[in-house]
């Protein structure tokens, strides 16, 4: 048998309760019966208390790691079962005479898994399967000597227990399963020691049960356990759990005993994760003590945490952090999938004008049935809360003298309303899945016999949300005991020691009081109590009874030795009055921006900045709004500290006061009291939803049976979040932030109130007002999931967005115009009038053909060639610029070519728009009930930036807004940045506004087909995108610059001018006798060659063509 440690943590409680307030944290089942069948009806809310526990003695038995951790599979995790049988013993062991001790003891049998109603004052669970009665009892404990009648136990015990994350790890959820109460009635006062052993029923539940070899050796270091002594033995698949607590001193039930709490100062810090709030609390305590602003730490320590050191020495690199720190306030759903052609190695063909109409409809398809789908899961949602509306109301008859605001019959006939639209969404939904299901099988047999392969990947465009603000605590006053996650703290490996029965102390001998004493087993049973062994309790556990009173024995004695391996220090402490922080209650103050509920004006006062919104209102707010909630808080923030700094602090070798600064920062974080969490749950709340315990959806009544039997069929057996149909409907979060009061709550329950220390607040840079202060700013965010779609205008025959392309020629003041397959259609070029001022001229190719230009490129050219004076020498300047700031970033092989003419420019369409994923949410609230009112918040305008000049890798000259008209091409908006233009052809450092749902805004871009867009919203992470490559592949094999030389002075064979530098040479083109005549360029004569017969002076254009 294998003995693993575990730590057995004591609370001592008086018939006051300690004279200290207590949280309510379980769920009282037994309000199943009668009150009502909701989790969020009830759950204990935060902040809520509780009776103190009982008079007495409560232990709480934390679980090893290894037996706490689950594996993620197919069906969600799967936990290991725990043990489900403990003896628990109370010893009374009197040393008044060394070696005459008095040995007693009080022993009680824990049957964990124990499933009844007859235990009743076990915790409760709920029992579904019953409607007679929704409620049972799980663990009983009785006196070890007495016989248990048999009843029913759960087949697997997990760390979960009844599906509670924190079951195991809150006294309160388990008292009764891993933990135990001895009201001492029977003992008046005296020194205790409680030891504990638990055991599997069932053997076949042990984690290591059958396995052998590697397979049992893997297994162990899983659970994070080292064994000495080699391979498995027999037996060693049973685990026996086993833990101590010594010097636990009753004085009787009237005393006073020391309780666990806030031993020193707590600093309270405010961020959007804990990485940014601790990186604030950081910056200013060093400007507590030095008397600097410190801000500039504050950045460095983010940057650092966020891995993003590298970035900055790059090309744009503190552009991309920036927006890489804006990006990590934000989560992602990672939903949205594309189709895309991977071409075999080394081959640089396109694809076929069938494939690539295949690819095209294929996408089309799948963007279709993601929102077809989305929109059937909203409906869903709708549904649930319909439900959820109607059991609120109604989970039992409510009694004839109170009316609802709601009648049965409203309630079930929207809900047979919205079941009806889920069977329309979801058969379109089908049909088009079918559709997509068969274009992606003839997209597979048209690539048969080619080189490429489909291959799915995640688009671009995913939905984001917004991550909640973090509360963060540090300091002496949060410190805890290490309970979770640090067993192998006593090993430098790791992991936990654990023991083979045979390795238990059986000895001990020590020097005290001047003599030697030794005991054993046969030595000590003259000083102990009877203690009759019975059959279904491990032999180890009588083992673990006698090495718990040699280990006592021989404290303060000298010159110890022991028979047998010491056991690990986790499972043998001393009583101390526990404090082990677990949740936090906090309850915030929020101010809204918004000051008009219907229709919303949240934007109205809002402005976007260089990252994000900053608020540019006078003053004035809305009303103020409360919301609470209660989080599980961890220690990880101040380790991830110190391992950031740790791995980057020889950069800072340059600055010798920001080196120590550091080295002081990552040297303390280690052993900072840290503790963090996110205020889980703030979104759903703005959206009138709470994370609460979820039941089964079913109901008791008749006509609640039949609706729960229909909404379980679409929705399933369970909802995801409760309804609150009191909280006010805010799908655009923004406004100001306090925390306003924060309650620590330990393992045990016992409370500690933080609120004194909210006067002296570390607000993190995200959201710290511009003046400074100890509140929050949360700039608008779209409170559910959001998406930025940029979707490109695939039209047959090429299905590519590309409507042509553009070639700039500086050298000429010229641009060549290129059909979508990239044959040349004429040039623009600089004309200069009479006066003085100059306009666009545009020169077709005279060949013969018929013109092939689309729509949108003729458009442009008569909007060019209509524009006002100076119009195209001011646009060449801005590609000229565009193009230059791309070069000096990239690495162009025919960068001297590039920066005479520029590279092409592809003109592309597309359209640009908001997305909510799903349907709209609208209001929860009675008053609202089935009218769906969203209070117009999709109207809101969000500033969207298109291009951004300070990014290198941004390909975009500007845009044009608006269909296929000629209106459309007679105003050019450049990429953001770009140098203001006074000409009002030109709409500079203009911000396109989108709203959430509409429309696609159609647009026309003007790309370097090397670069990429990027496009900045605020409300959601910058966006880039990138055109596939393929789109412009064939067409750039096909364009061939044109660059005029008026006059050459050329011989008749060869074109006496110097070639330009690249992979292809340059030919000479001239007119002769109505005919483009091509030569091959040579070396330009060293001496002059006046041969009148054989010079002549040509006007013409160079071109590889």
């Amino acid at each position: 048998m294998i003995l693993v440690p575990m730590t057995v943590e004591a609370l001592i409680v008086n018939r006051f309760g300690n004279s200290r307030e207590y949280a309510d944290i379980a769920v009282n089942y037994e309000l199943l019966n009668g009150v009502s069948l909701l989790g969020g009806v009830i759950e204990p809310q935060p902040f809520k208390k509780r009776a103190a526990p009982g008079a007495g003695v409560h232990l709480h038995f934390i679980l090893p790691d290894g037996l706490t951790q689950g594996m993620e599979t197919e069906n969600g995790f799967d936990y290991p079962a725990v043990p489900d049988r403990y003896l628990v013993t109370r010893l009374t062991i009197v040393k008044s005479t060394p070696d005459k001790p008095v040995i007693t003891h009080k022993s009680w049998i824990l049957e964990s898994s124990y499933v009844g109603r007859d235990n009743v004052g076990s915790i409760s669970i709920p029992e579904f399967s019953d409607k007679e009665n929704l409620c049972r009892y799980l663990g009983r404990t009785y006196p070890y000597e007495n016989t248990a009648p048999p009843g029913e136990y759960l087949s697997k015990l997990t760390v979960l227990g009844a599906g509670t994350p924190y079951f195991a790890a809150c006294y309160q959820t388990c008292r009764s399963v891993f933990g135990f109460h001895d009201d001492l009635k029977d003992v008046k006062e005296g020194e205790l020691i409680y030891t504990v052993a638990g055991w599997y029923a069932d053997r076949k539940n042990s984690p290591l049960y059958g396995l052998t070899g590697t397979e049992y050796e893997e297994k162990l270091r899983e659970m994070g356990f080292f064994l000495g002594g080699g391979w498995r033995e027999e037996n060693d698949s049973d685990l026996l759990l086993h833990g101590a607590v010594f010097h636990v001193k009753w004085e009787g039930e009237d005393a006073d005993y020391p309780t666990g709490g806030p031993e020193g100062a707590v600093r309270v810090a405010l961020g959007y994760s804990s990485a940014e709030a601790l990186s604030a609390l950081a910056a200013k305590e060093i400007s507590r003590q030095n008397g600097r602003d410190m801000y500039e730490l504050e950045r460095i320590l983010n940057i650092l945490q966020s891995d993003l050191l590298g970035e900055l020495g790059e090309i744009d690199g503190i552009l991309k952090t920036e927006d890489r720190l804006h990006r990590g306030r934000f989560g992602e759903s990672g939903k949205s999938g594309e189709w895309l052609l991977r071409p075999a190695d080394g081959d640089k063909n396109s694809p076929e004008e069938p494939v690539r109409a295949a690819v095209s409809a294929l996408n089309k398809l799948q963007k279709e049935a993601e929102s077809l789908s989305d929109i059937v899961e909203s409906k869903k949602t709708e549904l649930y809360d319909v439900w959820y509306t109607y059991m609120l109301l109604y989970s039992y008859p409510p009694p004839p003298f109170i009316k609802q605001p709601l009648s049965q019959e409203e309630l079930l006939e929207e809900g047979k309303r919205i079941l009806g639209e889920i069977e329309t969404y979801r058969q379109e939904w089908l049909g088009k899945e079918a559709k997509r299901q068969r274009q992606q099988e003839n997209l597979k047999s048209l690539l048969a016999d080619q080189s490429f392969t489909p291959e799915f990947k995640m688009a671009q465009e995913q939905f984001f949300f917004p991550e909640v603000p973090v509360i963060l605590a540090a300091g002496e006053g949060v410190s805890r005991t290490k309970l979770f996650g640090t067993d192998g703290r006593f090993r430098e490996d790791g992991l936990l020691s654990v023991r083979r029965d045979r390795e238990v102390i059986t000895s001990v001998s020590f020097m005290e009081g001047g003599g030697k004493i030794s005991w054993d087993s046969k030595t000590i049973k003259p000083f102990c109590d009877e203690f009759t062994q019975r059959a279904d309790v491990p032999q180890a556990a009588y083992q673990l009874y006698d090495e718990t009173a040699f280990l006592y024995l021989a404290e303060g004695g000298s010159g110890k030795e022991y028979t047998g391996t010491l056991p690990s220090a986790v499972s043998v402490t001393c009583f101390h009055p526990p404090w082990n922080p677990l949740f936090l209650d906090w309850r915030l103050h929020f101010l809204p921006s918004r000051t008009q509920a219907d229709p919303d004006n949240t934007m109205e006062d809002w402005r976007l900045g260089d990252i994000d919104y900053s608020y540019k209102g006078a003053g004035e707010a809305g009303e103020l709004k409360q919301y609470r909630g209660r989080m599980i808080i961890t220690p990880h923030a101040a380790q991830g500290l110190s391992d950031a700094i740790t791995r980057h602090i020889e950069t800072f070798r340059y600055n010798e006061t920001l080196y120590r600064q550091l080295s002081a920062i990552a040297g303390k974080a280690k052993e900072l009291p840290v503790l963090s969490q996110n205020m889980s749950g703030l979104n759903e709340a703005f959206l009138c939803k709470d994370q609460a315990v979820s039941f089964p959806i079913f109901g008791v009544t008749k006509t609640a049976v039949s609706f729960a039997d229909a909404v379980r069929a679409q929705v399933g057996d369970y909802g995801e979040l409760s309804l609150n149909v009191n909280m006010e409907f805010l799908p655009v979060r923004a406004g100001f932030i306090r925390p306003d009061a924060l309650r620590m709550i330990d393992t045990f329950g016992q409370t500690a109130e933080l609120d004194s220390y909210l006067n002296d607040i570390a607000v993190a840079e995200s959201i710290r007002p511009e003046g400074g202060g100890e509140y929050g700013v949360l700039p608008p965010r779209l409170s559910g999931l959001g998406s930025l779609c940029l979707d490109w205008e695939e039209k047959a025959p090429e299905f590519s967005p590309v409507c042509g392309y553009l070639m700039p020629d500086f050298l000429n003041s010229r641009i060549s115009i290129y059909d979508e397959a990239g044959g040349y259609e004429g040039n623009l070029h600089l004309v200069w009038l009479p006066d003085g001022s100059t306009r666009a001229g545009f020169t077709a190719l005279e060949d013969g053909k018929k013109r092939t230009l689309s729509g949108h490129m003729r458009h442009f050219i008569h909007g060019m060639t209509e524009s006002g004076d100076g119009v195209f020498r001011a646009f060449l300047k801005l590609i000229d610029e565009r193009l230059s700031e791309q070069i000096s970033a990239g690495g162009d092989e025919d960068q001297e070519l590039s920066m005479l003419t520029g590279r092409p420019l592809a003109m592309l369409r597309g359209g640009l728009s908001l997305r909510w994923q799903g349907l709209l949410p609208y209001s929860k609230a009675l008053k609202n009930f089935g009218k769906r009112n969203t209070y117009g918040f999709e109207e809101n305008t969000y500033e969207a930036r298109i291009g951004d000049v300070r990014y290198a890798s941004d390909g975009l000259i500007g845009y044009y807004r608006g269909e296929e008209t000629g209106s459309t091409y007679r105003t050019f908006y450049p990429a953001y940045g770009a140098k203001t233009m006074k000409d009002p052809y030109f709409s500079c450092n203009s911000d396109l506004e989108l709203k959430v749902q509409h429309e696609k805004v159609p647009l026309t871009f003007l790309l370097d087909v090397t670069g990429s867009i990027h496009i900045r919203t605020g409300i959601l992470p910058v966006y880039e995108k990138k055109p596939d490559p393929v789109f412009f592949r064939d067409a750039l094999e096909h364009i061939n610059l044109r660059l005029p030389i008026y006059p050459i002075l050329t011989g008749p064979e060869r074109a006496g001018i110097p070639q330009i530098g690249g992979k292809e040479p340059f030919f000479w083109y001239c007119r002769k006798n109505g005919a483009l005549e091509r030569r091959e360029i040579g070396e330009p004569p060293v001496a002059a060659e006046m041969h009148q017969e054989k010079n002549s002076l040509e006007d013409g254009f160079m071109s590889r063509e």
